[in-house]
Protein backbone atom coordinates (compact mmCIF):
# COMPACT_ATOMS: atom_id res chain seq x y z
CA UNK A 1 0.00 0.00 0.00
CA UNK A 2 1.07 3.53 -0.59
CA UNK A 3 0.07 6.89 0.81
CA UNK A 4 -1.98 9.10 -1.52
CA UNK A 5 -1.09 12.75 -1.72
CA UNK A 6 -3.23 15.73 -2.52
CA UNK A 7 -2.26 17.47 -5.75
CA UNK A 8 -1.33 20.70 -4.00
CA UNK A 9 0.83 19.12 -1.27
CA UNK A 10 4.40 17.97 -1.95
CA UNK A 11 5.24 16.99 1.64
CA UNK A 12 3.29 15.20 4.34
CA UNK A 13 4.03 16.59 7.78
CA UNK A 14 1.41 14.63 9.73
CA UNK A 15 0.00 11.26 8.78
CA UNK A 16 -3.74 11.16 9.44
CA UNK A 17 -6.26 8.44 8.75
CA UNK A 18 -6.77 9.68 5.19
CA UNK A 19 -3.43 8.75 3.81
CA UNK A 20 -3.54 5.03 3.04
CA UNK A 21 -4.71 3.49 -0.19
CA UNK A 22 -4.38 -0.21 -1.15
CA UNK A 23 -1.81 -0.85 -3.87
CA UNK A 24 -0.91 -4.54 -3.97
CA UNK A 25 -0.58 -7.83 -2.15
CA UNK A 26 2.82 -9.50 -1.84
CA UNK A 27 2.81 -13.30 -1.97
CA UNK A 28 -0.97 -13.04 -1.48
CA UNK A 29 -0.76 -13.12 2.33
CA UNK A 30 1.46 -10.08 3.00
CA UNK A 31 0.41 -6.44 2.57
CA UNK A 32 3.08 -3.83 1.90
CA UNK A 33 2.50 -0.27 3.06
CA UNK A 34 4.96 2.00 1.28
CA UNK A 35 5.39 5.29 3.15
CA UNK A 36 9.08 5.88 2.49
CA UNK A 37 10.81 9.16 1.59
CA UNK A 38 7.77 11.45 1.64
CA UNK A 39 9.01 13.83 4.36
CA UNK A 40 6.72 12.56 7.14
CA UNK A 41 7.46 14.42 10.37
CA UNK A 42 4.91 12.84 12.69
CA UNK A 43 2.22 10.16 12.78
CA UNK A 44 -1.22 10.55 14.30
CA UNK A 45 -1.55 8.23 17.29
CA UNK A 46 -4.50 6.24 15.93
CA UNK A 47 -3.24 6.28 12.36
CA UNK A 48 -2.64 2.54 12.05
CA UNK A 49 -6.02 1.59 13.54
CA UNK A 50 -7.46 1.74 10.01
CA UNK A 51 -5.54 -1.47 9.22
CA UNK A 52 -7.82 -3.61 11.40
CA UNK A 53 -9.68 -5.03 8.34
CA UNK A 54 -6.43 -6.67 7.27
CA UNK A 55 -5.83 -8.60 10.50
CA UNK A 56 -5.86 -11.92 8.64
CA UNK A 57 -2.90 -10.87 6.50
CA UNK A 58 0.75 -10.26 7.30
CA UNK A 59 1.78 -6.61 7.12
CA UNK A 60 4.99 -4.82 6.22
CA UNK A 61 5.32 -1.07 6.81
CA UNK A 62 8.08 0.98 5.21
CA UNK A 63 8.64 4.40 6.81
CA UNK A 64 12.27 4.65 5.77
CA UNK A 65 13.86 7.96 4.87
CA UNK A 66 11.39 10.36 6.44
CA UNK A 67 11.82 13.06 9.10
CA UNK A 68 10.40 11.28 12.12
CA UNK A 69 11.90 12.39 15.43
CA UNK A 70 9.40 10.86 17.81
CA UNK A 71 7.00 7.93 17.99
CA UNK A 72 4.01 7.92 20.34
CA UNK A 73 3.73 5.09 22.83
CA UNK A 74 1.74 2.11 21.55
CA UNK A 75 1.41 3.68 18.11
CA UNK A 76 1.64 0.20 16.56
CA UNK A 77 -0.38 -1.62 19.27
CA UNK A 78 -3.19 -2.72 16.92
CA UNK A 79 -0.78 -4.35 14.47
CA UNK A 80 -0.46 -7.79 15.97
CA UNK A 81 0.04 -9.11 12.42
CA UNK A 82 2.91 -6.72 11.58
CA UNK A 83 5.91 -8.78 10.38
CA UNK A 84 8.39 -6.16 9.15
CA UNK A 85 8.84 -2.52 10.18
CA UNK A 86 11.30 -0.13 8.53
CA UNK A 87 12.03 3.00 10.54
CA UNK A 88 15.58 3.46 9.32
CA UNK A 89 17.00 6.74 7.97
CA UNK A 90 14.87 9.00 10.13
CA UNK A 91 15.77 11.30 13.04
CA UNK A 92 14.56 9.23 15.97
CA UNK A 93 16.30 10.00 19.26
CA UNK A 94 14.40 7.91 21.82
CA UNK A 95 12.79 4.45 21.79
CA UNK A 96 10.32 4.17 24.67
CA UNK A 97 9.15 1.13 26.61
CA UNK A 98 5.74 0.99 24.94
CA UNK A 99 6.74 2.01 21.41
CA UNK A 100 6.44 -1.53 20.06
CA UNK A 101 3.60 -2.68 22.30
CA UNK A 102 1.54 -5.42 20.67
CA UNK A 103 3.99 -6.36 17.93
CA UNK A 104 4.14 -9.99 18.99
CA UNK A 105 4.65 -11.26 15.42
CA UNK A 106 7.24 -8.74 14.29
CA UNK A 107 10.18 -10.54 12.67
CA UNK A 108 12.36 -7.75 11.26
CA UNK A 109 12.91 -4.28 12.75
CA UNK A 110 15.02 -1.61 11.05
CA UNK A 111 16.13 1.21 13.35
CA UNK A 112 19.49 1.88 11.73
CA UNK A 113 20.68 5.27 10.53
CA UNK A 114 18.78 7.34 13.07
CA UNK A 115 20.03 9.52 15.93
CA UNK A 116 18.98 7.20 18.73
CA UNK A 117 20.70 8.00 22.01
CA UNK A 118 18.44 6.14 24.41
CA UNK A 119 16.55 2.86 24.30
CA UNK A 120 14.51 2.32 27.44
CA UNK A 121 15.03 -0.99 29.24
CA UNK A 122 11.70 -2.52 28.19
CA UNK A 123 11.58 -1.21 24.63
CA UNK A 124 11.83 -4.68 23.07
CA UNK A 125 9.94 -6.70 25.68
CA UNK A 126 6.97 -7.42 23.38
CA UNK A 127 9.05 -8.58 20.41
CA UNK A 128 9.17 -12.24 21.36
CA UNK A 129 9.28 -13.42 17.73
CA UNK A 130 11.81 -10.91 16.41
CA UNK A 131 14.47 -12.52 14.20
CA UNK A 132 16.45 -9.53 12.93
CA UNK A 133 17.26 -6.22 14.65
CA UNK A 134 19.29 -3.47 13.00
CA UNK A 135 20.54 -0.63 15.21
CA UNK A 136 23.72 0.36 13.42
CA UNK A 137 24.71 4.00 12.80
CA UNK A 138 23.05 5.62 15.79
CA UNK A 139 24.38 7.50 18.83
CA UNK A 140 24.09 4.77 21.44
CA UNK A 141 26.60 4.86 24.29
CA UNK A 142 24.81 2.53 26.69
CA UNK A 143 22.58 -0.54 26.55
CA UNK A 144 20.45 -1.58 29.52
CA UNK A 145 21.49 -4.89 31.02
CA UNK A 146 18.22 -6.66 30.15
CA UNK A 147 17.43 -4.78 26.95
CA UNK A 148 17.36 -7.93 24.82
CA UNK A 149 15.99 -10.21 27.55
CA UNK A 150 12.81 -11.22 25.71
CA UNK A 151 14.38 -11.59 22.25
CA UNK A 152 14.67 -15.35 22.51
CA UNK A 153 14.14 -15.87 18.78
CA UNK A 154 16.65 -13.25 17.63
CA UNK A 155 19.14 -14.49 15.04
CA UNK A 156 20.72 -11.29 13.69
CA UNK A 157 21.80 -8.23 15.69
CA UNK A 158 23.73 -5.26 14.31
CA UNK A 159 25.00 -2.55 16.67
CA UNK A 160 27.86 -1.31 14.52
CA UNK A 161 28.77 2.37 14.27
CA UNK A 162 27.68 3.39 17.74
CA UNK A 163 29.84 4.43 20.69
CA UNK A 164 29.29 1.62 23.16
CA UNK A 165 32.89 1.34 24.50
CA UNK A 166 31.85 -1.66 26.61
CA UNK A 167 29.39 -4.36 25.63
CA UNK A 168 27.69 -6.16 28.51
CA UNK A 169 27.78 -9.84 27.61
CA UNK A 170 24.72 -10.50 29.76
CA UNK A 171 22.75 -8.92 26.92
CA UNK A 172 23.30 -12.19 25.07
CA UNK A 173 22.20 -14.53 27.86
CA UNK A 174 18.73 -15.26 26.50
CA UNK A 175 19.49 -15.13 22.77
CA UNK A 176 20.21 -18.82 22.33
CA UNK A 177 19.39 -18.71 18.60
CA UNK A 178 21.70 -15.80 17.80
CA UNK A 179 23.56 -16.44 14.56
CA UNK A 180 25.22 -13.11 13.70
CA UNK A 181 26.42 -10.25 15.90
CA UNK A 182 27.91 -7.07 14.43
CA UNK A 183 29.81 -4.73 16.77
CA UNK A 184 32.08 -3.05 14.26
CA UNK A 185 33.12 0.58 14.89
CA UNK A 186 31.61 0.79 18.36
CA UNK A 187 34.77 2.00 20.10
CA UNK A 188 35.01 -1.20 22.17
CA UNK A 189 38.05 -1.52 24.42
CA UNK A 190 37.08 -4.87 25.92
CA UNK A 191 34.99 -7.83 24.87
CA UNK A 192 34.63 -11.15 26.67
CA UNK A 193 32.09 -13.95 26.67
CA UNK A 194 33.19 -15.51 29.94
CA UNK A 195 31.81 -14.16 33.19
CA UNK A 196 34.84 -14.34 35.43
CA UNK A 197 32.98 -13.46 38.62
CA UNK A 198 30.73 -16.53 38.34
CA UNK A 199 32.90 -18.49 35.92
CA UNK A 200 29.73 -19.04 33.90
CA UNK A 201 30.09 -19.39 30.16
CA UNK A 202 27.62 -18.04 27.68
CA UNK A 203 26.83 -20.89 25.35
CA UNK A 204 25.43 -19.87 21.98
CA UNK A 205 25.02 -23.07 20.01
CA UNK A 206 23.98 -21.38 16.77
CA UNK A 207 26.44 -18.46 16.84
CA UNK A 208 28.04 -18.28 13.41
CA UNK A 209 29.39 -14.78 12.69
CA UNK A 210 31.00 -12.15 14.92
CA UNK A 211 32.25 -8.79 13.66
CA UNK A 212 34.44 -6.87 16.14
CA UNK A 213 36.34 -4.89 13.52
CA UNK A 214 37.44 -1.26 13.82
CA UNK A 215 37.47 -1.04 17.60
CA UNK A 216 40.20 -0.54 20.22
CA UNK A 217 40.66 -4.12 21.39
CA UNK A 218 44.21 -4.78 22.58
CA UNK A 219 44.10 -8.29 23.99
CA UNK A 220 42.78 -11.67 22.90
CA UNK A 221 43.16 -15.20 24.25
CA UNK A 222 41.29 -18.50 24.33
CA UNK A 223 38.93 -17.25 27.05
CA UNK A 224 37.85 -14.14 25.18
CA UNK A 225 35.29 -16.01 23.10
CA UNK A 226 34.94 -19.18 25.12
CA UNK A 227 31.56 -20.82 24.80
CA UNK A 228 31.01 -20.12 21.10
CA UNK A 229 32.68 -23.13 19.60
CA UNK A 230 30.44 -23.13 16.49
CA UNK A 231 31.63 -19.73 15.30
CA UNK A 232 32.47 -19.74 11.58
CA UNK A 233 33.47 -16.14 10.82
CA UNK A 234 35.49 -13.91 13.14
CA UNK A 235 36.44 -10.40 12.05
CA UNK A 236 38.86 -8.56 14.34
CA UNK A 237 40.41 -6.33 11.71
CA UNK A 238 41.31 -2.72 12.51
CA UNK A 239 41.92 -3.14 16.23
CA UNK A 240 44.97 -2.60 18.46
CA UNK A 241 46.06 -6.22 18.98
CA UNK A 242 49.84 -6.38 19.48
CA UNK A 243 50.52 -10.09 20.01
CA UNK A 244 48.81 -13.44 19.80
CA UNK A 245 49.60 -16.07 22.40
CA UNK A 246 49.59 -19.84 21.96
CA UNK A 247 46.18 -21.52 21.85
CA UNK A 248 44.40 -18.19 21.31
CA UNK A 249 41.79 -19.82 19.09
CA UNK A 250 41.84 -23.30 20.58
CA UNK A 251 38.11 -23.40 21.35
CA UNK A 252 37.06 -22.40 17.81
CA UNK A 253 37.08 -25.79 16.18
CA UNK A 254 34.56 -24.78 13.51
CA UNK A 255 36.05 -21.43 12.51
CA UNK A 256 36.31 -20.98 8.73
CA UNK A 257 37.55 -17.39 8.32
CA UNK A 258 39.81 -15.45 10.69
CA UNK A 259 40.41 -11.80 9.81
CA UNK A 260 43.15 -10.01 11.79
CA UNK A 261 43.96 -7.40 9.17
CA UNK A 262 45.22 -3.94 10.18
CA UNK A 263 46.13 -4.49 13.81
CA UNK A 264 49.51 -3.86 15.45
CA UNK A 265 50.55 -7.50 15.69
CA UNK A 266 54.32 -7.95 15.94
CA UNK A 267 54.52 -11.32 17.68
CA UNK A 268 52.66 -14.57 17.09
CA UNK A 269 53.50 -17.47 19.38
CA UNK A 270 54.13 -20.90 17.74
CA UNK A 271 50.88 -22.64 18.75
CA UNK A 272 48.65 -19.64 18.21
CA UNK A 273 46.45 -21.25 15.55
CA UNK A 274 46.40 -24.70 17.12
CA UNK A 275 42.95 -26.25 17.01
CA UNK A 276 41.62 -24.46 13.93
CA UNK A 277 40.88 -27.73 12.19
CA UNK A 278 38.39 -26.29 9.69
CA UNK A 279 39.78 -22.82 9.01
CA UNK A 280 40.24 -22.06 5.30
CA UNK A 281 41.32 -18.42 5.38
CA UNK A 282 43.62 -16.47 7.71
CA UNK A 283 44.21 -12.75 7.11
CA UNK A 284 47.25 -11.17 8.82
CA UNK A 285 47.85 -8.32 6.40
CA UNK A 286 48.74 -4.76 7.46
CA UNK A 287 50.41 -5.65 10.71
CA UNK A 288 53.96 -5.31 12.11
CA UNK A 289 55.16 -8.88 11.63
CA UNK A 290 58.92 -9.24 11.13
CA UNK A 291 59.19 -12.96 11.71
CA UNK A 292 57.02 -16.08 11.55
CA UNK A 293 57.79 -19.06 13.74
CA UNK A 294 58.40 -22.37 12.00
CA UNK A 295 55.32 -24.58 11.93
CA UNK A 296 53.08 -21.64 12.79
CA UNK A 297 50.38 -22.94 10.44
CA UNK A 298 51.22 -26.58 11.07
CA UNK A 299 48.43 -29.12 10.54
CA UNK A 300 45.76 -26.64 9.44
CA UNK A 301 44.54 -29.27 7.04
CA UNK A 302 41.82 -27.14 5.43
CA UNK A 303 43.71 -23.87 5.14
CA UNK A 304 43.25 -22.50 1.63
CA UNK A 305 44.30 -18.84 1.76
CA UNK A 306 46.94 -16.96 3.78
CA UNK A 307 47.27 -13.17 3.54
CA UNK A 308 50.49 -11.68 4.91
CA UNK A 309 50.81 -8.60 2.72
CA UNK A 310 51.99 -5.25 4.12
CA UNK A 311 54.20 -6.58 6.89
CA UNK A 312 57.98 -6.59 7.43
CA UNK A 313 58.93 -10.18 6.62
CA UNK A 314 62.49 -10.62 5.33
CA UNK A 315 62.61 -14.36 4.68
CA UNK A 316 60.17 -17.05 3.64
CA UNK A 317 60.78 -20.75 4.03
CA UNK A 318 58.81 -23.94 3.89
CA UNK A 319 59.00 -24.69 7.60
CA UNK A 320 56.54 -21.87 8.11
CA UNK A 321 53.95 -23.75 6.06
CA UNK A 322 54.29 -27.43 6.93
CA UNK A 323 51.43 -29.86 6.33
CA UNK A 324 49.09 -27.56 4.43
CA UNK A 325 47.73 -29.89 1.74
CA UNK A 326 44.94 -27.54 0.59
CA UNK A 327 46.58 -24.13 0.52
CA UNK A 328 46.01 -22.45 -2.85
CA UNK A 329 46.74 -18.75 -2.24
CA UNK A 330 49.78 -17.31 -0.47
CA UNK A 331 50.06 -13.52 -0.47
CA UNK A 332 53.28 -12.05 0.93
CA UNK A 333 53.36 -8.92 -1.20
CA UNK A 334 54.55 -5.58 0.17
CA UNK A 335 57.02 -7.01 2.66
CA UNK A 336 60.82 -6.80 2.92
CA UNK A 337 61.60 -10.21 1.45
CA UNK A 338 65.08 -10.42 -0.02
CA UNK A 339 65.24 -14.19 -0.15
CA UNK A 340 62.68 -16.84 -0.95
CA UNK A 341 63.61 -20.50 -0.77
CA UNK A 342 61.37 -22.13 -3.38
CA UNK A 343 63.00 -25.49 -2.73
CA UNK A 344 61.62 -25.38 0.82
CA UNK A 345 58.04 -24.89 -0.38
CA UNK A 346 57.71 -28.35 -1.88
CA UNK A 347 55.04 -29.40 0.62
CA UNK A 348 52.58 -26.84 -0.74
CA UNK A 349 51.22 -29.31 -3.27
CA UNK A 350 48.00 -27.40 -4.01
CA UNK A 351 49.41 -23.86 -4.25
CA UNK A 352 47.93 -22.03 -7.23
CA UNK A 353 48.89 -18.40 -6.61
CA UNK A 354 51.92 -16.90 -4.91
CA UNK A 355 52.02 -13.10 -4.75
CA UNK A 356 55.50 -11.68 -4.08
CA UNK A 357 55.17 -8.21 -5.56
CA UNK A 358 56.75 -5.16 -3.95
CA UNK A 359 59.52 -6.92 -2.06
CA UNK A 360 63.31 -6.72 -2.27
CA UNK A 361 63.96 -9.99 -4.13
CA UNK A 362 67.05 -9.67 -6.33
CA UNK A 363 67.68 -13.27 -7.31
CA UNK A 364 65.53 -16.34 -7.94
CA UNK A 365 68.57 -18.59 -8.34
CA UNK A 366 68.94 -21.12 -11.11
CA UNK A 367 66.50 -23.69 -9.73
CA UNK A 368 63.34 -24.36 -11.68
CA UNK A 369 60.54 -22.89 -9.58
CA UNK A 370 58.01 -25.32 -10.98
CA UNK A 371 60.01 -28.28 -9.71
CA UNK A 372 58.98 -27.15 -6.24
CA UNK A 373 55.54 -25.69 -6.92
CA UNK A 374 54.04 -28.31 -9.19
CA UNK A 375 50.49 -26.92 -9.15
CA UNK A 376 51.31 -23.21 -9.47
CA UNK A 377 49.34 -21.31 -12.10
CA UNK A 378 50.00 -17.67 -11.10
CA UNK A 379 53.25 -16.06 -10.00
CA UNK A 380 53.40 -12.34 -9.23
CA UNK A 381 56.93 -10.90 -8.88
CA UNK A 382 56.42 -7.31 -9.98
CA UNK A 383 58.24 -4.41 -8.31
CA UNK A 384 61.19 -6.35 -6.95
CA UNK A 385 64.92 -6.09 -7.80
CA UNK A 386 65.35 -8.96 -10.25
CA UNK A 387 68.13 -8.52 -12.78
CA UNK A 388 68.52 -11.90 -14.46
CA UNK A 389 66.26 -14.86 -15.27
CA UNK A 390 67.94 -18.25 -15.61
CA UNK A 391 67.23 -20.98 -18.14
CA UNK A 392 63.95 -22.89 -17.78
CA UNK A 393 63.19 -21.01 -14.57
CA UNK A 394 59.46 -21.18 -15.26
CA UNK A 395 59.42 -24.71 -16.61
CA UNK A 396 55.69 -25.41 -16.58
CA UNK A 397 52.87 -26.14 -19.00
CA UNK A 398 50.17 -25.06 -16.51
CA UNK A 399 51.45 -21.56 -15.69
CA UNK A 400 48.70 -19.11 -16.67
CA UNK A 401 49.74 -15.77 -15.17
CA UNK A 402 53.30 -14.50 -14.83
CA UNK A 403 53.92 -10.92 -13.71
CA UNK A 404 57.50 -9.59 -13.80
CA UNK A 405 57.05 -5.89 -14.57
CA UNK A 406 58.82 -3.08 -12.69
CA UNK A 407 62.01 -4.99 -11.91
CA UNK A 408 65.56 -4.35 -13.10
CA UNK A 409 65.77 -7.28 -15.52
CA UNK A 410 68.60 -6.85 -18.00
CA UNK A 411 68.96 -10.35 -19.42
CA UNK A 412 66.80 -13.41 -20.03
CA UNK A 413 68.13 -16.74 -21.24
CA UNK A 414 66.53 -18.09 -24.41
CA UNK A 415 64.59 -20.97 -22.91
CA UNK A 416 63.48 -19.27 -19.68
CA UNK A 417 59.82 -19.41 -20.77
CA UNK A 418 60.07 -22.38 -23.14
CA UNK A 419 57.59 -24.68 -21.43
CA UNK A 420 55.05 -22.07 -20.36
CA UNK A 421 54.72 -20.10 -23.59
CA UNK A 422 51.62 -22.01 -24.72
CA UNK A 423 49.78 -21.94 -21.39
CA UNK A 424 50.37 -18.28 -20.48
CA UNK A 425 47.30 -16.05 -20.74
CA UNK A 426 48.71 -13.04 -18.96
CA UNK A 427 52.37 -12.11 -19.15
CA UNK A 428 53.86 -8.80 -17.99
CA UNK A 429 57.52 -7.89 -18.29
CA UNK A 430 57.28 -4.20 -19.09
CA UNK A 431 59.22 -1.51 -17.20
CA UNK A 432 62.50 -3.43 -16.97
CA UNK A 433 65.98 -2.77 -18.36
CA UNK A 434 65.78 -5.09 -21.34
CA UNK A 435 67.40 -3.97 -24.56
Amino acid sequence: MRCKQADDQSEIEILTNLWLEPIFLLHIRVLNFLLSRISIKSIQKNFFSQLKPYKELGIRINLMGNQLKYLDKSIFSNLTNLEELELNENYLILIQNETFHGLVNLRILYLNNNEIKTIESGAFKYLENLRKLLLFENHLTFLHKNLFKNLKMLQYLSLSYNNLVNFDKTNLNTMQLLDSLFLSSTNLVKFEFINKSSNKLLYLAHFNELDLSNNRLKYFNNETLDGIENLSYLNMALNDLEYLISFSFYTMKNLLVLNLDSNKISKIEPMCFYGLARVNKIVLSNNRIFHLENNLFNNLANLNHVSLEFNYLETLNGDMFNNLPKIQVLNVSFNKLNLIEFNSLTKLDSLRLIDLRNNLIANLGNNKIINYLASISSIVLSSNRLKFLHSKLFNSSILINLVLNNNQIESIENDTFKFCSLSLREFHIESNNLK
